[in-house]
C-alpha cells in the first residue's frame, strides 16, 4: 500500500503473565523488523484507546485478529474491541484476520478478561478460600451479640480487602463463596439454602450484587494503581536522565550518564559507541561494567548502525545472551549506538522497550547537541588563534622595526644621537620582555619566588625603572605592612601601569602612584590626567592586543594583560576606573601574605 505501518499496544489495567508478556514483546519485536513503528498507549477500553490513536495518527486501515468466539454464546465474554470498534469506528476500515487454528487461544470465562493472567492464580484462589473460613469463624463467634444480618458487613469487608491484594477472578469466587456461607450458616433455617423470609431474600440478593462490585470496583482500582504506578516510575526514569544529560559538559559525561542511568533501570550491561570523524564507529564505551562486545555482538551493532534501526542478536559463545543494539538517530543522521546485552536470552517487554527507545533518542540528541558544541568550540579556538596571531604579527613586526628603523638612522647620520639609540633600544627590549612573559605565563614556566617587601620600596624602585621617572609624583601611607610577594612581579607590573599612564597621561602632569594599606592588603593606585577610558571599556583594556581607539603609536597591546596575569598569580586584582576631574586610575591590589615571619 505505500503506507506508514503502526505496531499498537494497549496497556490495561489487568496484568499479563510472563508468558503473554514474553510473547508480546517477541511480537513487536518482529514488527519493528519489519520497519514497524511501535506506539503504546494505556486504557482500560482496547477498542477505545485503539480509536484514540487511529485518530490521532490519521490512520486508514485497522488490521485486527477476529475474535474466536461465536455471536451466540457472546453473552458469557466481554464485549471484545472488535465488536466495540465495528459500531464506533466511523471513518476507520477494518480488516479482519483468522487466527491459524482456534486451539492456538484460550477461551475466557464470564468472569475473566481476554487480557488477564491465568497462570499463578493458584494460591490466590486458596487464599480465597481461607479467607471466607476465616470470616465464618469470626462471625460465628460475633453472631450471638449482633445478629446475622451484621455478619454480612463482615463478609463485605473481607471481600473489599481480598480484592485490593487478588485478581478478579479470586475477588469475584470470595464474593460468591462468603453469600453462600452466609445463607448456609447464619440466615434461618440454618445449614440448609432455604431461605425463608422475604426480607432475608431481598437482602441476599442485596448483599451478593454489593459484593461483587465492590470486589470488582476494588480489583480495578488497584490495578489502575499499578499501572500508573509503572507509568510513573517510566516517567521518572527519563526525568533523571534528562537531568543528567542536561548537566553534563563532555560527552565523556554524556556516555556516562547515559550508561549508569540505563544500567540502574534496566540492570543489565551497556556500551555505547559513538560515530568517528571519519563516519564510523568508535571502540564501545561503558560506565562501570566489564562487558567487552564479541565479534559477533559488534557486527550487531554496526549493523544497527549502518541500517539505522534496532537490531537484536544472539552470541555466538552460546551463554544464553542477547544483546539488542539501538541507534541514537537525530535529524541528520545516526551519532552512535546503544547496546545492551539481555541474560538469559529474554527480550524486553513493550514497556521497557519504549523506555529504552526514550533513552535512546534522548542520548542521541544531547550527543548530537554536544558534538556541535565541540566543533563549535574547535571553530571558535581555530578563529581566535588566527585573529591573535594575526594581530601577533602585526603588532610584533612593528615595535620590532620601528626600534631597528630608528637605531640605523641614528647609525647612518653623521653624529650619532646615543640618546635616540638608548630609547629604540630600551622600546625593543620591553617588546621582547613582554611576549617573553606572556609565554612564560601561557606556558605554566613562570615560578613564583615570594619574599616579605617593603610597598614603599617596591614604588620606589618602579618609578626609577619607569619612563621620566622623575615626572611620577608618590604618595605613600605611613606606617606600611610588609607583604609577602614576588617583587620582580610587583616591579614589572607598577612599571607597566606608569608606563601607560607617561604614555596616554597629560603632557604638562605626570602621572601620581599611591600606596595606602587596610588589615589585609595593599594598594597601588597610579593615576593620570589625561582622557580617561571610554565608558564600557574598563575591563576591556586588559586584553591581549586591546588598544583604545586614537591610542599613541607605542606598545603591541600586552602589558596591561601581563600585569593583570602576575596580580592574579600573586592573589590580587588589577582594575581601572576614570578619575574625577579627568584622567583615569588603575588599582593594583595585593593580599598582606598573612604575619610576617623572618628567619631567626
Amino acid at each position: 500500500m505505500g503506507a506508514q505501518l503502526l505496531a499498537v499496544s494497549i496497556e490495561a489495567p489487568e496484568e499479563l503473565s510472563d508468558r503473554e508478556r514474553q510473547t508480546r514483546a517477541e511480537t513487536l519485536n518482529l514488527a519493528r523488523q519489519m520497519g514497524a513503528e511501535v506506539v503504546l498507549s494505556s486504557g482500560s477500553n482496547i477498542g477505545r484507546a485503539l480509536l484514540a490513536v487511529s485518530r490521532d495518527r490519521n490512520v486508514s486501515l485497522l488490521v485486527l485478529g477476529k475474535p474466536r468466539f461465536t455471536s451466540q454464546i457472546r453473552f458469557w465474554h466481554r464485549e471484545s474491541p472488535v465488536r466495540w470498534l465495528e459500531r464506533n469506528a466511523e471513518g476507520v476500515r477494518l480488516l479482519l484476520v483468522p487466527a491459524k487454528s482456534q486451539a492456538a487461544g484460550r477461551r475466557v470465562g464470564i468472569f475473566a478478561s481476554p487480557l488477564e493472567p491465568q497462570d499463578g492464580r493458584g494460591r490466590e484462589y486458596f487464599g480465597a478460600v481461607l479467607m471466607a473460613a476465616a470470616a465464618t469463624t469470626l462471625g460465628l463467634m460475633i453472631e450471638p451479640l449482633v445478629g446475622y444480618w451484621s455478619v454480612a458487613l463482615l463478609y463485605l469487608l473481607t471481600v473489599t480487602l481480598t480484592g485490593v491484594s487478588f485478581g478478579r477472578g479470586p475477588t469475584v469466587m470470595l464474593a460468591s463463596l462468603c453469600a453462600l456461607l452466609w445463607d448456609l450458616v447464619f440466615i434461618p433455617p440454618r445449614f440448609t439454602l432455604y431461605i425463608g423470609h422475604p426480607q432475608d431474600i431481598l437482602m441476599f440478593l442485596m448483599f451478593f450484587a454489593v459484593a461483587l462490585a465492590v470486589g470488582h470496583l476494588t480489583n480495578r482500582l488497584r490495578r489502575r494503581e499499578r499501572l500508573e504506578h509503572r507509568m510513573e516510575l517510566r516517567a521518572t526514569a527519563l526525568y533523571q536522565l534528562t537531568r543528567k544529560l542536561a548537566a553534563a559538559t563532555s560527552m565523556e559525561d554524556v556516555i556516562s550518564a547515559g550508561c549508569s542511568q540505563i544500567e540502574r533501570v534496566f540492570q543489565a550491561s551497556v556500551v555505547i559507541a559513538l560515530r568517528d570523524t571519519e563516519g564510523g564507529l568508535s571502540s564501545p564505551v561503558g560506565a562501570s561494567s566489564a562487558w567487552s562486545p564479541t565479534p559477533e555482538e559488534w557486527e550487531v551493532m554496526l549493523s544497527s548502525f549502518k541500517e539505522k534501526r534496532g537490531i537484536e542478536g544472539g552470541d555466538a559463545s552460546g551463554d544464553g545472551q542477547r544483546v539488542l543494539c539501538l541507534p541514537l538517530l537525530v535529524a541528520d543522521g545516526v551519532e552512535g549506538v546503544l547496546g545492551l546485552r539481555l541474560p538469559g536470552g529474554h527480550f524486553l517487554d513493550a514497556n521497557h522497550r519504549e523506555l529504552l527507545d526514550a533513552f535512546a533518542a534522548q542520548m542521541g540528541i544531547v550527543s548530537e547537541i554536544q558534538r556541535i558544541a565541540e566543533e563549535r568550540r574547535s571553530s571558535e579556538l581555530l578563529a581566535d588563534s588566527a585573529r591573535l596571531q594575526k594581530t601577533l604579527f602585526d603588532s610584533v613586526s612593528h615595535e620590532l622595526k620601528t626600534p631597528i628603523a630608528a637605531i640605523r638612522v641614528a647609525l647612518e647620520q653623521p653624529v650619532v644621537s646615543a640618546e635616540e639609540i638608548r630609547r629604540a633600544t630600551d622600546r625593543l627590549h620591553r617588546a621582547v620582555e613582554q611576549l617573553l612573559s606572556a609565554t612564560r605565563i601561557e606556558s605554566g614556566l613562570l615560578k613564583l619566588t615570594r619574599e616579605w617587601c617593603d610597598p614603599a620600596d617596591l614604588a620606589n624602585e618602579a618609578i626609577v625603572l619607569a619612563q621620566e621617572g622623575a615626572q611620577v609624583r608618590l604618595t605613600a601611607a605611613d606606617p606600611l605592612p610588609l607583604i609577602r610577594v614576588d617583587a620582580g612581579l610587583v616591579v614589572q607590573s607598577l612599571v607597566t601601569l606608569l608606563e601607560n599612564a607617561l604614555t596616554h597621561g597629560a603632557s604638562d602632569q605626570g602621572p601620581e602612584l599611591f600606596v595606602s594599606a587596610d588589615a589585609d592588603s595593599v594598594r597601588f593606585e597610579v593615576a593620570d590626567r589625561g582622557r580617561g577610558i571610554p565608558p564600557g571599556s574598563e575591563n576591556r583594556v586588559f586584553e591581549k592586543f586591546h588598544r583604545l581607539p586614537g591610542a599613541r603609536a607605542g606598545g603591541i597591546g600586552l602589558g596591561l594583560a601581563i600585569a593583570k596575569q602576575f596580580a592574579e598569580l600573586l592573589g590580587g586584582e588589577v582594575r581601572a576606573s576614570n578619575r574625577e576631574g579627568g584622567g583615569a586610575s588603575f588599582f593594583l591590589t595585593l593580599p598582606v601574605g598573612g604575619k610576617v615571619s623572618l628567619p631567626v
